[in-house]
């Protein structure tokens, strides 16, 4: 199964407590605006859009880790039908079980958990290919391959299928809702669908890690800085001369939520270093 690549890196300065009484914050963390810088790339449209965010939270329950993706940190629930039967991006018949089969609503979304949510009435789906809307179903195929005259058995990957799927929201813990300018108001600006008809552009919502595991394992609170690095091959592109800001949040382990905060409206090249 192939889950969504995250396309940028995330780098944390920690601000360390040292022997002393700790800081009393509250468990719900806290962020703060702290900048914003543009380093461009080696390539003609690449770079990084750097945002630098303070935080704070009371218990130090910040940050996931590569392997955090059980429940509740799961990347997806699966789409369901009436039958039980996950959804199918195509219906008819399937090689890899060689069952004719039909998708019979009403959908309903499953958790990994079992949690059940209705999903939708009837069958929605539009017959077009969306990268937020479906997941490859991958398998390993065997075959024998004549390499100067010798059959070598060789086994490869192959995508049969694709199944209905909804993100899961909490799989990450940093999120970032770009907002464009235009008749000076500012609008959402939904990066997944530039120059993409099937919504599988970049996600710049990820996740950051775990600061320090002793700290996090004591319980303790935690505070520092977060800078995360939005690296793109198009961000010139995207961007172009617009003006946008940068709306933030993040969310703990706890799934607490924090403060939203708002970036100072900029261009690429007001931001631009060298």
């Amino acid at each position: 199964m192939k889950l969504k690549n995250i396309s940028f890196l995330i780098v944390v300065i920690l601000v360390a407590v040292g022997c002393f009484r700790p800081p009393e914050f509250p468990d719900e963390p806290e962020i703060a605006f702290n900048n914003i810088v543009f380093v461009p790339g080696e390539g003609e449209f690449e770079g990084s859009l750097i945002l630098s965010v303070d935080f704070q939270d009371g218990d130090g329950d910040v940050g996931l880790s590569g392997a955090d993706d059980n429940f509740p940190y799961h990347p997806f629930d699966i789409i369901i039908d009436s039958n039980d039967d996950t959804v199918f991006f195509r219906d008819g018949i399937r090689e890899f079980d060689g069952k004719d089969r039909q998708a019979v609503p009403p959908f309903t979304r499953l958790s990994p958990d079992g949690t059940r949510t209705p999903f939708s009435e009837t069958d929605d789906r539009t017959g077009f290919f969306t990268c937020v809307e479906y997941q490859f179903l991958i398998a390993d195929v065997t075959e024998f391959v004549n390499v100067n005259g010798v059959l070598q058995e060789r086994t490869r990957s192959l995508v049969i299928d694709t199944f209905r799927t909804v993100a899961n929201e909490n799989h990450n813990n940093f999120y970032v809702q770009f907002k464009r300018k235009v008749n000076g108001q500012f609008i959402d600006f939904d990066t997944k669908t530039v120059g993409s008809s099937t919504l599988c552009g970049e996600d710049f919502d990820g996740r950051f890690p775990i600061f320090d595991q002793r700290n996090f394992e004591d319980g303790n609170a935690i505070a520092g800085t977060i800078d995360y690095d939005m690296f793109s091959l198009g961000s010139r592109l995207i961007f172009r001369n617009d003006t946008f800001r940068i709306d933030v949040r993040i969310r703990d382990r706890a799934l607490n939520g924090s403060n939203e905060i708002s970036t100072p409206e900029f261009t690429l090249e007001s931001i631009t270093r060298e």
